[in-house]
């Protein structure tokens, strides 16, 4: 046996396990002084039992979110947890002040109004239907003034239209009412001269028709319609009269012209724009008071 061990040793191979074997020893018993923590237990017969501490979640078989339509503070809770729940069952109230307050609003509301329908089955009073014809009658004359006074504004227009372009345009043209004025005050482009010689043209075909249509127009009449076609001739002169004055407003002094003649130029263009411009805002305003008179007597 010994002889066996000695030949063992002399391998190198074995020397190194004996080696191997030395430390591991050394190693388990006898390293830094520590002690070590071995559990001993004594090998018996017994039933095998493998306990595992986990943490998590039980997760119910059925679950149901709950939730209501609208926002609100709880009132009630009516069940417990864990006591079993059917379908129809109150489970939780929330405060309800305000739905009950405008329920009751509500109430009162349909309350008054039936009292009105009542009021109406029965019919208006002596007294209530009086103040309504009066009403009415009232509407139906100012619903006629507005219509006069609509009327005499459109014939106005004209006058004042007429005597703006005849009385003081004119005075810059020769044979102003023929179908080839000639503009005598000299102007800066000929362009602009070619526009005002046509366009007195035309405007004097606009006071034709003015003239011829409206004198026989009566209160009777459709006054709305009216009313729109002169102002529209209106800005139609407005237009020219703006085309004359950038002419005389641009005139100097000469041989041919002097500046008296000049300023009175000015002036006369100048007055008829601004009755021209007034004339405007008459028939929209006179315009705008007849359609609301008419309203009126409707409603």
């Amino acid at each position: 046996m010994q002889e066996a061990i000695f030949k063992f040793l002399k391998k190198p191979s074995g020397f190194c396990s004996l080696l191997l074997v030395v430390a591991a020893v050394y190693f388990i018993f006898f390293r830094s002084g520590e002690e070590l923590d071995i559990d001993i237990a004594k090998v018996s017969f017994s039933n095998l039992v493998n306990e595992i501490n986990v943490t998590g979640r039980v997760k119910p078989v059925k679950e149901v979110d709950l939730g209501f339509e609208k926002s609100g503070r709880v009132s009630s809770v009516n069940i417990d947890e864990g006591d079993r729940v059917f379908s129809g069952q109150v489970l939780v109230r929330l405060e309800n002040g305000s739905i009950v307050a405008d329920l009751d609003k509500a109430k009162a509301k349909l309350k008054a109004e039936n009292a009105t329908l009542a009021q109406l089955n029965r019919g208006s009073r002596p007294e209530e239907k009086t103040i309504q014809e009066t009403k009415v009658e009232n509407a139906g004359i100012s619903l006629q003034e507005s219509k006069q006074t609509l009327l005499d504004e459109i014939k106005r227009s004209f006058t004042t239209s007429d005597d703006a372009i005849r009385n003081n345009v004119d005075l810059l043209f020769s044979n102003p009412r023929s179908s080839s004025p000639i503009l005598s005050v000299p102007t800066e482009g000929t362009q602009l001269k070619i526009d005002v010689e046509f366009g007195r043209v035309l405007i004097e075909a606009v006071l034709n028709s003015w003239q011829s249509n409206f004198a026989v127009l009566t209160i009777n009449d459709d006054l709305i319609k009216a009313g729109f076609e002169v102002k529209d001739n209106l800005q139609k002169i407005s237009d020219f009269l703006n085309k004359i004055a950038l002419i005389v407003n641009s005139l100097k002094a000469s041989a041919n012209l002097n500046q008296t003649t000049i300023n009175s130029y000015r002036s006369d263009i100048s007055s008829a724009r601004i009755s021209i411009d007034t004339a405007k805002s008459n028939i929209t305003a006179d315009n705008e008071g007849f359609v609301t008179a008419n309203s009126f007597l409707d409603l």
